[in-house]
């Protein structure tokens, strides 16, 4: 003996029951698990940041071995021009050395002064770097700390929905796989709500009024009805037990 109607509704109310405590509790496990993520996101940003800087200090340390190579040249340079000075003869031989000296001499204040600077642009980084290395050891502990603080939630919820997951495949089994199937596509196309009551002539699903007639046929309990606004399975509220 097949079942009724109001019995076949009976089941689908309940699934849907079931349906709206597992969406419930996975709503309540991907937040749970999303204040985890926002953590490992902030440690992600910190790690970028972190290679940012690094590359930026071996840039300035290169830059830095290179100024100083300059300025040794510079110097060798200088040095050298000196020794020869005293082995000129004419006044317009050593003016012109004196001249050339003073010319390296300024090149090499200006090279010592773009040393410092990219050596002050080091230290900066490097300061940069030690900060940002505390920052990303202050947002991994805070990734453990949100994991141990959620995870007997998140074991909860989890044992919840294996629960909850047994007892909706329970109930599948007992409708008729064409009912199984349109109740799966409307809940689907519906965000889960694949069934819904009529209250005072209005579908709670998408709060569009329902003709007397349909209630009517709904009342009479013979058949399963949608809504013909929204596809939705419809029962009058209190009707159905």
């Amino acid at each position: 003996m097949g079942k009724t109607t109001e019995q076949v509704l009976t089941t689908l109310k309940v699934l849907q029951g079931v349906d709206d405590r597992l969406q419930e509790y996975r709503q309540k496990v991907a937040a749970l698990s999303l204040k985890v993520e926002d953590h490992r996101k902030r440690v992600t940003d910190f790690e970028a940041e972190m290679e940012k800087k690094v590359a930026e200090l071996k840039t300035g340390e290169k830059d830095t071995a290179k100024k100083e190579l300059d300025l040794k040249v510079i110097q060798e340079k200088i040095e050298k021009l000196k020794g020869q000075l005293n082995l000129l003869t004419s006044n317009k031989q050593y003016s012109a050395m004196v001249h050339e000296i003073g010319g390296h001499q300024a090149d090499s204040t200006r090279t010592e002064e773009e040393t410092l600077a990219i050596m002050d642009r080091v230290e900066n980084t490097r300061t940069a770097i030690e900060a940002i290395r505390q920052e990303i050891l202050g947002a991994q502990e805070a990734v453990r700390a949100e994991e141990a603080a959620i995870a007997d939630e998140v074991r909860a919820f989890s044992g919840a929905i294996r629960e909850l997951s047994a007892e909706r495949q329970a109930l599948v089994q007992q409708l008729d796989k064409p009912v199984a199937a349109i109740y799966d596509k409307v809940s689907r196309s519906r965000g889960g709500k694949a069934v819904v009551a009529v209250k005072q002539g209005t579908c709670q699903g998408c709060f569009m009024g329902i003709t007397r007639q349909m209630t009517a046929r709904l009342w009479s309990k013979k058949e399963l009805l949608y809504c013909p606004n929204c596809a939705r399975l419809i029962y009058l509220e209190g009707e159905v037990q």
